[in-house]
């Protein structure tokens, strides 16, 4: 009697021709994918190589691999010693545009990651990959199944075959790995303090720029979410995330004001400086350098107005207390309300410029340090010595005479062929 009943369960247990239910679905998913590889002949992985690899960056989303990371400071110190030998070759590319950019990053980041390739990450990796292919496998997920078997094949020895005489293929090529690296440099950069003085500037800045339009919509969206200017201040705080867009886009978005400063003008900058206090520059440049810069400004326009530039930082130097800082920021203030209810879209598109012109001044109390405080001096110079009705005659001379140099000509050529 028992073994009958036990029969009759296994009968129940199991399908067509006595398989196993439970297998059925993992036989199906594992058949697919051996046709799909059976029907592509023996040129399959020469001619879908490049599409598994770079398919393979989806596999980042899987449970399996959506914690596995380099470590923070060996990734940080890859990536500096690296970067010298990549930085020209990435500086020409940026003035070519985007596209030219990317393959030098490719070669610069594999570099990174044969720093960072050890033993212990493949086993680790391979590992997962097998678990990912147990629970793909059941769920009946044909394309990625495909791509965790070839992943498979190539870190193990088939790998090594292919790589003709190397320990095995560089861990670059692999969407997956390149992915868990893109993570684990930006979750250095957020979590270690001294992530900025490793890498340097000049990393820094081009990792802020790779996030610009990501956080530039995080960003407007907190603006949309305010009814009040100052309320964008206390959700920058208390929200990580916008707080870590803003930091990386402030410097952006000041460089951005001040060019919009110039075309859109603001009309609080001739109220904060007086008409003689904008003519102190001009002042300046006559008394130290005498007639030099203008005779030689038809050639040497450059040095011209490096020397103005300098004019005009020790001269707000001079004239701008704490107290006159602080009347600029309650004006600028007064701007981001103004930007957030104005219907006119150039104006509302201002608030979080103004927002980073706050804190740029709150941070940076040296005026000459101060790039808000040397744009707005120099705004206030253009409208109120450029006055049309009565313009300053030391204002007049000096732009006429940069008006002939060469610079502006070929500056002006330039403008008309990218017009």
């Amino acid at each position: 009697m028992t073994k009958k009943r036990s029969r009759r369960k296994q009968a129940k247990r199991k399908g067509p021709k006595g398989q196993p239910a439970a297998d059925r679905p993992a036989s199906t998913t594992a058949s697919k994918v051996a046709e799909r590889i059976a029907a592509a002949g023996p040129k399959y992985l020469e001619d879908n190589f490049v599409r598994i690899m770079q398919a393979s960056t989806n596999l980042r989303q899987e449970p399996e691999f959506v914690d596995l990371y380099f470590e923070p400071r060996p990734t940080l110190d890859a990536v500096a010693r690296y970067f010298p030998r990549f930085r020209s070759r990435l500086m020409r590319a940026a003035r070519r545009g985007t596209e030219a950019v990317a393959p030098v990053y490719d070669d610069y980041r594999i570099a990174v990651m044969d720093d960072l390739d050890t033993p212990q990450f493949r086993r680790q990796l391979q590992r997962r990959l097998e678990r990912c292919m147990g629970r793909l496998t059941r769920s009946g997920d044909v394309d990625n199944l495909e791509i965790i078997l070839v992943l498979s094949m190539l870190l193990g020895d088939e790998g090594r075959q292919m790589a003709r005489g190397r320990d095995a293929l560089p861990l670059g090529v692999y969407g997956l790995a390149t992915a868990i690296h893109e993570d684990s440099y930006d979750r250095a950069m957020r979590e270690v303090p001294s992530a900025r003085d490793i890498v340097g500037d000049e990393l820094y800045d081009l990792w802020c720029a790779e996030h610009h339009d990501e956080d530039l919509e995080v960003i407007a969206a907190a603006v949309e979410r305010i009814s009040a200017f100052d309320e964008l201040g206390r959700h920058i705080e208390r929200n990580p995330r916008l707080a870590l867009a803003w930091e990386r886009q402030q410097q952006s978005l000041v460089e951005d004001l001040q060019l919009r400063m110039a075309s859109l003008g603001f009309t609080f900058s001739p109220g904060l400086f007086t008409h003689d206090e904008a003519a102190l520059a001009i002042d300046m440049m006559e008394q130290r350098h005498l007639s030099k810069p203008w005779s030689l400004s038809r050639y040497f326009a450059l040095p011209a107005m490096i020397s103005f530039t300098n004019c005009i930082r020790d001269t707000v130097d001079e004239i701008v207390t704490p107290e006159r800082m602080a009347e600029m920021i309650e004006a600028f203030r007064s701007v981001g309300r103004e930007a957030l209810e104005s219907d006119d879209d150039r104006l509302h598109a201002l608030v979080p410029h103004v927002q980073a012109a706050i804190h740029y001044l709150q941070s940076e109390p040296t005026p000459s340090r101060n790039r808000i405080v040397g744009a707005v001096y120099l705004l206030s110079c253009v409208t109120v010595l450029g006055d049309l009705e009565d313009p300053d005659p030391r204002w007049q001379r000096f732009f006429k005479r940069l008006e002939k140099s060469r610079l502006l000509r070929n500056m002006d050529e330039i403008d008309d062929e990218e017009n």
